[in-house]
């Protein structure tokens, strides 16, 4: 079983709650085991070992990734 060693404390970010926006949406892995979010490009947790979620689990936090990820996507576009 894999369990959180500490050697990521300095680069785990807790969750910042905000109605409008997703840790995901901004580039950042959940690691269930450490109990923060990366922003890295691996997908296991360079401290545990866990694989990362890339996105979200609850219902809500679903229609606020997709809604990021639309409102991303539109602005992308608009800027080209």
């Amino acid at each position: 079983m894999n369990f959180c060693k500490g050697e990521c404390e300095g680069k785990m970010v807790r969750q910042i709650k905000t109605k409008d926006s997703s840790m995901y949406a901004l580039g950042y892995k959940n690691c269930k085991q450490c109990g923060g979010f990366l922003k890295t490009s691996v997908i296991f947790c360079e401290c545990c070992g866990t694989k990362l979620r890339v996105k979200p689990k609850t219902k809500r936090e679903k229609e606020v990734y997709e809604r990021c990820m639309k409102n991303l996507s539109s602005s992308k576009i608009e800027g080209i």
